[in-house]
C-alpha cells in the first residue's frame, strides 16, 4: 500500500477515509485510519483543515460530521496516544479552524452535531491558552460569542455556550469569576431557568467551576447556590428528567471530591436531606440516581469527616452508617441459589450492586477516620484528644447495630449486613478492646438458623485472623476453634466451606499448644471432608486447612500421616479439566507441606515416588496460563528443602525448563500491537515494555511472574541441596548474568541478584570443603562484580536520577553487599576494596535529597539478614517492596560497605573508614535533612557494631548528635540514633555517656512503653515509631548489661524498666538480640533478672517469645532447655501468669521432658 502524500490530503479523500472508519469491516477500518496517521504526518494543515470542513459540510450525515468533529479533538490535543497537532499548524491554520467552528456553532447550535461540535470547541481553546487571558489574547472571538449564546433567548443556543463553558472551567474560571458582573449575573438567571436543559446546563457549569477554580474565587458563586439547590430538588421531585439529574448528581459528586468545604455552608444543609432521599428511591427507571445520590452523600461525608465526628454532625453520621448497612440488605433471598454458587469464583453479581456499595462506603469511613486519627497523632501532643475511629466511628456502628437488633430481630438480613459491617470496619481498628468486642458480635451471631448469618459468620473470623494477627490468635483462639470446628460439619456446604476457609486464615498465626484439643477432630473431619468431595471449593480449602495443621503439628501430625497421603496421592495422579488441574495443583502444595511438617524420615519414601510421578508434568512444561505451575513450582522447592541433597536426581529433570523461561529475551514490539487507553485487547495490556534506541520491546506480564517464580525455585534447589549444586553453578551464572540487567521487571532482576548471592555461599562452602577451589569462588564474585560495577559507574545524569536508574542503582548495590557478605573473608584483595568504596562514597554524595523528600523511602534493610542456606530460620526471601527512591537506594549503597565491614573488615578499617566518616560528618551538618541525619546514623551504626573498639576515634562526628535525636520528631531518625547508642554501650568509652541515654531512654519508654504494648501497629507510620521503641529496648538493654557498674544505683531502675517493656514486637533482628539477651542473662543467673521478684515477669517473656515471629529454631531450643531446668520454679509461678504465657511454659515443659505422645493415630 502507497504511503499517503500531501497532495493525497483532500477534503474528499479525508471525507472518504473518514466515512470507512464508520464501516463494519475491521480491514476497512484499520485501513483508513493508517491513511489519517499518514496524512497527520505528511500534511498536518491540509488533514486538519479537511477535517473542520468536514464538521461544516452540511449536506453529509450527521454520523460523518460527528466522527470529523471526533476525529478534529483527538488530532488537535493528542487523544488516544496520537501526537497534539496544533503547535506544529500554520498560523492561517489556526485562524481558519477557528473561524469555521464558531460559524457552524453558529447555525447549528440545536443539531445533533451539537455536543461533538462543542467538544472540539473546547479542545481548541485549551490548545490556544491556558488561562482566560490568553485565550482571550489568542482567540478574541469566542467568549464575545459564547457571551451571545448564552444570552439569547434560545434554549438550544444557550445550552451549547453552557456546555462549551463546563468544559472549559479549568482554563476560563479563575478568569470569568474576576471579571464578574454580567456573567455572573447572568449565569444566575441561566440557573432558575424554566427549562429543564438550560437549568441543568447552567447548575453543572457552577459545580464545575466550584470544582476547578481556585477557592477564593468560588466566593462570587454562593448568591447562586439556592438556585443550585432549588434545581436539584426540583428535579428529584419527578421521574421525568432522570437523565438532567444524573447529570447533576455527576457534577455535585466531582465538586464535592474536589472542595467539600465551600458546601458546608454553602447548601449541603439544604440539600442533605434530598440526597438521602434519593438514596432510598428504587421508583427511577435505573438505579443510576440513586447509586449517584449516594456517591454524592459518601462524598461529603468523607470530604468533611472531622465535622461529621463532631458532637452536631454525628446524628448525620449515624444515618449514614445505618442507610449503608440498609444498602447491604439488598442480597439473593433463595437459599438455594445461593448455596449453589459454592465453586463460583466471584458471586458477588448474585447480590447486586447496592450490598457492594454499602460495604466499600463503610470501609471507606473507617479508612478516612482512621487517617484523620493519625494525622492527628502527628500534628498534636493532646493526651486525651478524640479519636475520630475508636471514639466516634465505632460506638455509633454498635449503636446502629444494636438498634438494628431490636427493631428487626427475626431478619436474617440485618444480622448479616450487621456482621458484614463490622467485617469492612475491622482492618483500620487498632484498639485491642474493640476488636475483642467485634469478636465477641460474630460469636455470639455463629448459631444463627440461616446459613447466609453463619456463613459472614466465618467471613468475620477469617478476615479478624488476618487483620489482627496474632492478637486473635493469643486471645480468642479456643473461643473461635470451638465454633470452627464443628461448622466443618454445618448441613449447609457453603457454610462447612467458609469454616474451614476461616479455619486456614486463623490457623496460620496459632501456635501448636494452641491447636493441640483439636488435632483429632479437626483432622478427622477435614480428610472426611476432603475424601467426599462435594464441591471443589470444599476439597481446596480441606488441602489448605490440613496444610495449617501438619506445619503446627510437626513431628505430631506423624500419625495422621499415613492416612493423609495416599489420598493425596490418588488426588495428584488424577488427570482431568482445568479446574481438576487446580485440584492436583493443590494436592501436590498440600503433600509438599505436610512432608516439610512431618520430616525427612517420614516423608522420604512418598516424595520420591510423588517426584517420579510429577516427572513428565516437569519435563513438559507449563502453558503460559496455566495455574498449576505455581504450585506445582513451590512444591517442589518444598520437597527439595526436606530432602536437601537426595533432591539432586530430580534437578536435572527441572532445569532444562527453568532456564528456558529465564532465558526469555524481551520481543520487539511493533507500532500497532502497542497498547493504548481505549484498547479493549487484554493481551495487548498484559505487557511490560520498555524503549530501547528507537524500538519498543517488551514481555507479557505473565512471562515476567514466570520468570521469577522460576528463579524462586532455583534459590530453593541451592538451598537444598548446598554444595551438591555445584555441578550446575557454571550453567545457572550463564543464564544469570544477563538478569543482572534486566529492565523489564525489578522483582525479576532483585531474584537474580538473590540468587547469585546465594550461589557465592555455595561456593564458599565448597572451597572450604574442598570440593572446588578458592579460585572459583574468586571467579564467580569477580565476574558478578566486573558486571555490576561497571553498570554502575554509568547510572546516568545521578543528580536527577529517577524510576528506573534508581530502581537498577539500588537492586546492584543490594546485590554487591549479598555477595560480598556470602562469599566470605579473602575473596576481596585491597585494591578491590578501595574501588568499591570510592564509587559508593561518590554515588551516595551525588544522590543527595532534599528535605522534602522523607527519611521513610528508605525502609529498613535488615543489615546481615540476608538468607542463609544453613539457617532454616532465614527463609524470607522476598525482594523488598517499595519503588525505590534516591534515599533507598543510598541506604542499599551504605550496606554495601556494611557487608565490607562484616567480611573484609582490615582492608575496609585500612580504605574505607576514613571516606565513609567524612560522608557521615557531612550528612550531619546543621539543618541537615530527615534523610540526610537518618543515613548518617544507619551508617554509624554499622560502623559501630562491626569496627567495634576501632571505630571511638570517631565517635565524635555523631554519637552525641545520637543522643540529641533519641526524641527526634522523625521515627527512622531515632530507630538508627537509639540503634547506634545500643551498639556503642558494648565499648568501655560509652560510660561517658551511659547515664544520659538510660535515662533519656527510660523516660521514652516511660512515656510511650504502654501504648506501645497494648496497640497494633497497623500503618507504615505507625509501625515506624514502633520500630523505633524497639531500638530503643535493645539499647537500653545492652547499656544495662555492659554499663551496669556505670549507672550505679540507677542500674535497678533501668534494669526494671527494659524488662516491664519486653518481649519486643515488630523488629525482627533486633527483637531476636534483646531476647537471646536476656536468656543469656538468666543462664549466668544474673541476680536482678532472677530475683523472685522478676522471674515471673522474665519466664512470662520467654513463654511469649517461645516459637514467636521474633524468635529462632535455636533459641527456642536454648528457651526450653532454660525452662526445663527450671522446672520447679517454672511450675510455682505457672498461676501467676497470662493464660498464653502459661500455655506456652506448659509446653515447653512438656517438649523438655520427653512427654509421652500418642502415636496410635487412628481416625475415628
Amino acid at each position: 500500500m502507497t504511503p499517503v502524500t500531501a497532495s493525497d490530503v483532500t477534503p474528499q479523500s479525508v471525507g472518504e477515509w473518514l466515512r470507512l472508519t464508520q464501516a463494519n469491516d475491521t480491514e476497512a477500518i484499520k485501513g483508513a485510519e493508517k491513511k489519517l496517521e499518514e496524512a497527520a504526518e505528511a500534511a498536518p494543515n491540509q488533514l486538519i483543515a479537511a477535517l473542520v470542513a468536514g464538521v461544516a459540510e452540511t449536506s453529509a450525515s450527521v454520523e460523518l460530521r460527528k466522527a470529523a468533529a471526533i476525529m478534529l479533538r483527538s488530532y488537535v490535543s493528542g487523544v488516544g496516544g496520537r501526537d497534539p497537532l496544533w503547535e506544529d499548524l500554520e498560523p492561517a491554520t489556526h485562524e481558519g479552524v477557528k473561524g469555521a467552528l464558531l460559524t457552524v456553532l453558529g447555525n447549528e447550535a440545536g443539531t445533533p452535531l451539537r455536543r461533538d461540535l462543542c467538544q472540539a470547541i473546547a479542545t481548541v481553546t485549551e490548545s490556544v491558552g491556558s488561562d482566560f487571558d490568553e485565550v482571550h489574547e489568542a482567540w478574541p472571538a469566542l467568549l464575545p460569542a459564547l457571551s451571545q449564546l448564552i444570552s439569547v433567548d434560545d434554549t438550544a443556543a444557550q445550552g451549547a455556550g453552557l456546555m462549551i463553558l463546563k468544559e472549559l472551567t479549568g482554563t476560563l474560571g479563575d478568569g470569568l469569576m474576576a471579571k464578574g458582573g454580567a456573567f455572573i449575573e447572568r449565569l444566575q438567571q441561566c440557573v432558575g431557568s424554566s427549562s429543564p436543559e438550560i437549568r441543568t446546563a447552567s447548575v453543572r457549569l457552577v459545580l464545575g467551576l466550584i470544582e476547578d477554580i481556585e477557592p477564593k474565587n468560588a466566593e462570587v458563586l454562593i448568591p447562586s447556590m439556592p438556585g443550585v439547590v432549588a434545581a436539584i430538588q426540583g428535579l428529584s421531585a419527578n421521574n421525568e428528567n432522570e437523565q438532567y439529574l444524573k447529570e447533576i448528581l455527576g457534577s455535585l459528586i466531582n465538586a464535592a471530591d474536589e472542595e467539600p468545604e465551600f458546601f458546608k455552608t454553602n447548601g449541603l444543609q439544604e440539600l442533605w436531606g434530598t440526597l438521602i432521599s434519593l438514596c432510598g428511591n428504587q421508583t427511577f427507571s435505573t438505579s443510576d440516581i440513586r447509586h449517584s445520590a449516594m456517591e454524592a452523600t459518601m462524598s461529603f461525608v468523607a470530604g468533611l469527616a472531622k465535622d461529621f465526628c463532631e458532637p452536631q454532625g454525628q446524628p448525620l453520621l449515624e444515618q449514614v452508617i445505618g442507610l449503608n448497612i440498609e444498602w447491604m440488605l439488598e442480597v439473593e433471598e433463595d437459599e438455594d441459589t445461593w448455596t449453589s454458587a459454592v465453586d463460583e469464583d466471584d458471586d458477588d453479581e448474585m447480590d447486586g450492586t447496592a450490598m457492594q456499595i454499602g460495604e466499600e462506603n463503610l470501609d471507606r469511613l473507617a479508612e478516612k477516620c482512621a487517617e484523620l486519627d493519625r494525622l492527628s497523632e502527628k500534628t498534636t501532643t493532646e493526651v486525651n484528644r478524640i479519636r475520630k475511629l475508636e471514639d466516634v466511628f465505632m460506638p455509633m456502628l454498635f449503636k446502629v447495630i444494636r438498634l438494628f437488633g431490636q427493631t428487626f430481630p427475626a431478619s436474617w438480613k440485618h444480622s448479616r449486613a450487621c456482621i458484614m459491617a463490622v467485617v469492612q470496619v475491622v482492618e483500620h481498628i487498632e484498639e485491642e478492646a474493640w476488636v475483642d468486642q467485634s469478636v465477641e458480635y460474630i460469636i455470639q451471631n455463629l448459631h444463627h438458623p440461616h446459613p447466609r448469618v453463619r456463613f459472614v459468620c466465618f467471613v468475620a473470623i477469617g478476615q479478624f485472623a488476618y487483620d489482627h494477627e496474632p492478637y486473635v490468635q493469643d486471645n480468642h483462639s479456643k473461643a473461635l476453634l470451638d465454633a470452627i470446628v464443628p461448622g466443618i460439619d454445618d448441613i449447609n456446604i457453603r457454610v462447612a466451606t467458609e469454616a474451614v476457609s476461616a479455619f486456614v486464615s486463623l490457623g496460620e498465626g496459632l501456635d501448636a499448644d494452641h491447636l493441640e484439643e483439636h488435632n483429632d477432630g479437626l483432622v478427622t473431619k477435614l480428610f472426611a471432608r476432603l475424601q467426599e468431595g462435594a464441591t471443589r471449593s470444599m476439597q481446596e480449602n480441606c488441602l489448605a486447612a490440613i496444610a495449617v495443621v501438619s506445619e503446627l503439628a510437626e513431628e505430631l501430625f506423624i500419625p495422621y500421616y499415613k492416612h493423609i497421603v495416599p489420598l493425596l496421592k490418588q488426588m495428584i495422579q488424577t488427570k482431568g479439566d482445568e479446574k481438576d488441574r487446580t485440584l492436583r495443583g493443590k494436592s501436590f502444595e498440600c503433600f509438599s507441606l505436610v512432608g516439610e511438617a512431618v520430616g525427612k524420615e517420614a516423608f522420604e519414601a512418598d516424595a520420591h515416588e510423588v517426584m517420579k510421578m510429577m516427572g513428565t508434568v516437569l519435563q513438559e512444561g507449563f502453558a503460559d496460563d496455566d495455574k498449576t505451575r505455581e504450585y506445582i513450582h513451590e512444591a517442589c522447592g518444598r520437597i527439595a528443602s526436606v530432602l536437601e541433597q537426595d533432591f539432586k536426581p530430580y534437578v536435572p529433570a527441572l532445569l532444562p525448563g527453568i532456564f528456558a523461561v529465564i532465558g526469555q529475551t524481551p520481543k520487539e514490539v511493533s507500532p500497532e500491537d502497542l497498547p493504548d487507553d481505549d484498547d479493549s485487547d487484554d493481551e495487548k495490556k498484559d505487557m511490560s515494555l520498555l524503549l530501547v534506541g528507537e524500538k519498543v520491546v517488551g514481555l507479557k506480564t505473565s512471562v515476567l511472574e514466570e520468570m521469577r517464580e522460576s528463579l524462586s525455585l532455583i534459590l530453593t534447589l541451592i538451598q537444598a541441596l548446598g554444595t551438591a549444586y555445584c555441578e550446575f553453578l557454571p550453567t545457572t551464572c550463564q543464564y544469570l548474568l544477563p538478569l543482572l540487567h534486566f529492565q523489564l521487571s525489578e522483582e525479576v532482576r532483585e531474584k537474580a541478584f538473590k540468587t547469585w548471592e546465594v550461589l557465592a555461599e555455595v561456593a564458599r562452602k565448597a572451597a572450604d570443603e574442598g570440593l572446588i577451589q578458592k579460585t572459583d569462588v574468586r571467579q564467580l564474585v569477580g565476574e558478578f562484580l566486573k558486571s555490576t560495577i561497571a553498570a554502575m559507574s554509568k547510572t546516568p545524569e545521578l543528580e536527577s536520577a529517577e524510576g528506573e536508574a534508581l530502581s537498577s542503582l539500588q537492586a546492584q548495590a543490594t546485590g554487591i553487599s549479598g555477595v560480598i557478605s556470602k562469599a566470605g573473608e579473602g575473596v576481596l584483595a585491597q585494591d578491590e576494596v578501595t574501588t568499591i568504596v570510592m564509587l559508593c562514597v561518590m554515588l551516595i554524595k551525588t544522590l543527595g535529597v532534599t528535605k522534602s523528600e522523607p527519611a521513610e523511602s528508605a525502609g529498613r534493610k535488615r543489615k546481615g539478614k540476608a538468607p542463609r542456606i544453613d539457617d532454616d530460620d532465614d527463609d524470607d526471601l522476598d525482594v523488598e517492596e517499595g519503588t525505590a527512591t534516591r534515599q533507598s537506594a543510598r541506604v542499599s549503597l551504605a550496606d554495601v560497605a556494611g557487608a565490607l565491614m562484616r567480611s573484609n573488615r582490615e582492608e575496609f578499617i585500612a580504605v574505607g573508614l576514613t571516606p565513609f566518616m567524612d560522608v557521615v560528618k557531612e550528612l550531619l551538618q546543621p539543618n541537615a535533612s530527615d534523610g540526610d541525619r537518618s543515613l548518617a546514623f544507619y551508617i554509624a551504626d554499622d560502623v559501630v557494631e562491626f569496627i567495634a573498639d576501632r571505630s571511638t576515634p570517631h565517635w565524635n562526628t555523631f554519637m552525641e548528635p545520637c543522643l540529641r535525636c533519641l526524641t527526634d520528631k522523625n521515627a527512622i531518625v531515632r530507630q538508627y540514633a537509639a540503634s547506634t547508642i545500643g551498639n556503642g554501650a558494648r565499648q568501655p568509652i560509652f560510660a561517658q555517656m551511659a547515664p544520659a541515654a538510660a535515662s533519656a531512654i527510660c523516660q521514652i519508654l516511660t512515656k510511650q512503653g504502654e501504648r506501645h504494648r497494648r496497640r497494633r501497629a497497623a500503618k507504615t507510620d505507625a509501625l515506624q515509631a514502633a520500630l523505633a521503641l524497639d531500638s530503643c529496648i535493645l539499647a537500653l538493654g545492652r547499656i544495662c548489661e555492659f554499663q551496669e557498674q556505670t549507672l550505679g544505683v540507677h542500674a535497678g531502675a533501668a534494669w526494671k524498666c527494659w524488662l516491664t517493656n519486653l518481649p519486643l514486637r515488630y523488629d525482627q533482628e533486633e527483637g531476636l538480640k534483646a531476647h537471646k539477651q536476656l536468656l543469656d542473662l538468666v543462664v549466668r543467673q544474673h541476680p536482678l533478672l532472677t530475683s523472685a521478684e522478676n522471674l515471673p515477669k522474665v519466664f512470662g517473656v520467654l513463654g511469649e517469645v517461645y516459637k514467636g515471629n521474633l524468635s529462632s529454631k535455636t533459641l527456642d531450643k536454648e528457651i526450653v532447655a532454660t525452662v526445663t531446668a527450671a522446672a520447679d520454679t517454672v511450675r510455682q509461678i505457672l498461676p501467676n501468669l497470662a493464660e498464653k504465657q502459661a500455655k506456652r511454659l506448659e509446653v515447653m515443659l512438656k517438649d523438655g521432658t520427653g512427654a509421652d505422645k500418642d502415636d496410635d493415630g487412628e481416625m475415628e
